[in-house]
């Protein structure tokens, strides 16, 4: 017969608290400025892309959960590259904690918020609930990542 040895509480008292902080970001308030943005930036077919990207169109609850969801970093530039996307929403946010700022979402779950505090934050959660016009084009090799 095997004995298992019980771990401290405190360890898993720890391990629920620090996982609070490592992406649970949940809203008090949200508003969408604009959504369906076609990123003016990008020299690639810009008349279709405009067009597609009205497909584009994340709710309140959408993005809501994005950020409930999303991982947290000050810096995820192997992401920018990969999943950067010509459809792009902008808008404003209050956090629960009271932060609040600026924040943009690509289509690809790629997003940033701009805190008031001068503070950048980036996010990410790949499966979301919006429609992405360009799911299954990222990747930085040959084969497109879905």
């Amino acid at each position: 017969m095997v004995k298992l040895k019980k771990s401290p509480p405190t360890f898993f008292l720890f391990l629920c608290l620090m996982s609070g902080f490592i992406h649970a970001k949940n809203v008090r308030h949200l508003d969408i400025a604009q959504d369906e943005i076609h990123n003016k930036g990008r020299d690639n077919d810009k008349d279709n892309e405009e067009i597609i990207c009205k497909l584009f169109k994340p709710n309140i609850e959408q993005i809501s959960r994005f950020f409930r969801l999303a991982k947290q970093s000050q810096d995820f530039g192997p992401l920018e590259v990969k999943y950067s996307s010509p459809c792009i929403a902008t808008g404003a946010v209050v956090f629960q904690d009271g932060s609040a700022g600026e924040w943009m979402i690509y289509s690809s779950g790629l997003g940033y918020v701009f805190f008031k505090s001068k503070e950048l934050i980036v996010f990410f959660h790949k499966h979301n609930e919006w429609i992405d016009p360009f799911a299954c084009t990222y990747g930085l090799g040959d084969k497109p990542e879905c």
